[in-house]
């Protein structure tokens, strides 16, 4: 569990991307490991490896709710707006 570091002061995906890089460099390590929701993997992993942190890993939970729906079209186009203007 001391292996786990949760970033609760990231205000979007960015921001917890280069947060995260900040505390790789603190300790010396070169990975990460991103859980969240299965429609935000795709921008999770884009906003690491801008930063810098090009081994980046993902995870999510195996269950889906009906909230998801509105959530995956919100994030496909947080996606590429991600892609057009950071």
């Amino acid at each position: 569990a001391e292996n786990i570091i949760v970033d609760d002061t990231g205000i979007n995906t960015l921001a917890t991307a280069q947060h995260t890089k900040d505390i790789l460099a603190k300790r010396n390590l070169h990975s990460a490991i991103v859980v969240t929701q299965f429609f935000h993997i795709l921008r999770s992993v884009y906003a690491f490896q801008k930063v810098g942190i090009a081994e980046t890993y993902h995870a999510h939970a195996n269950y889906y709710e009906i909230r998801d729906l509105y959530a995956t079209a919100r994030d496909i186009v947080a996606f590429y707006v991600y892609l057009l203007f950071r």
